[in-house]
């Protein structure tokens, strides 16, 4: 269980959060359920900034509290993978669910996934780019035109990235990982992927070849 944060320290943050945050939406910093979150927030060292991109990227209230949740370890991290090669998603399915640590989903339909994107509301999405119907640059294209998951980590997951590839994945920041990878490597991209969103969701990651 995370301490409240000392006196001291809970005016400053709370001050800053004023600053940050809009006339219009300081009504929400004294509800109860979004006060005990940001005095989690405060405890925790996470900064203003990272609060405050939480609430730009949500649609209400109730989308607020889930971000915010999630960034402060109240619920598991939710993870969506989209592949169209069932064995690869049957893989990932069991070392992800072996780790107890997140809440992951699979979708081998990359048009359905816009959907699932939207009803799932994942903290972080691992995305082939060669798929039928909607390739991979596409669907984070789909997924970006979405402000609320403008600043999403994406992983993409692919055996060959060229041409007008390397121009979306650079555009959208999101990190590549090279076909064949390791479960390790990929776990550790993953929790490496979260942990800088957690830092700095406002300016993106940069582009990296693994």
């Amino acid at each position: 269980m995370i301490e409240d944060p000392p006196d001291a320290k809970w005016d400053s943050f709370r001050q800053s959060l004023e600053v940050a945050f809009s006339e219009s939406d300081q009504s929400w910093l004294d509800e109860g359920e979004i006060r005990t979150l940001l005095h989690d927030a405060c405890a925790s060292g996470i900064p203003v900034e990272v609060v405050r991109a939480c609430q730009n990227a949500c649609r209400s209230r109730d989308g607020f509290v889930d971000q915010l949740s999630g960034v402060v370890g109240k619920r598991k991290r939710r993870i969506l993978a989209v592949d169209d090669e069932p064995d690869f998603l049957e893989l990932l399915d069991l070392n992800f669910q072996r780790t107890g640590r997140y809440d992951f989903k699979t979708e081998s339909d990359p048009i359905a996934a816009v959907t699932v994107v939207e009803a799932f509301q994942p903290d972080l999405c691992i995305i082939d780019l060669k798929m039928p119907g909607l390739d991979g640059v596409q669907l984070i294209d789909r997924i970006r035109a979405e402000s609320h998951f403008g600043n999403m980590p994406i992983i993409v997951v692919t055996a060959l990235l060229e041409g007008t590839a390397i121009d979306a994945v650079t555009k959208n920041n999101v990190l590549h990982l090279s076909k064949p990878a390791s479960w390790k490597k990929l776990l550790y991209c993953v929790e490496e992927h979260l942990r800088s969103y957690k830092d700095k969701p406002s300016t993106g990651l940069e582009t990296i070849d693994v």
